[in-house]
């Protein structure tokens, strides 16, 4: 039984170009907070909230 020639690796892979982006050191940036998931989460609640009661409201004065 005879066994195919192994495989060679022809082809060899480039390394990727330095990063050459100027980026701010961390202190000049601006400071702005950071602002996580539960926040944006109950921002968007808060929001639906206001829409539901304003409806609410609006539904309250038609009818009246």
């Amino acid at each position: 039984m005879s066994y195919p020639e192994p495989m060679t690796v022809t082809d060899t892979v480039e390394q990727p170009a330095a990063c050459t982006a100027t980026q701010e050191p961390r202190g000049l940036r601006l400071r702005r907070p950071r602002f996580g998931i539960g926040w944006r989460l109950g921002l968007g609640l808060g929001l639906v909230s206001a829409v539901l009661i304003a409806g609410e409201v609006l539904a309250t004065r038609i009818t009246h």
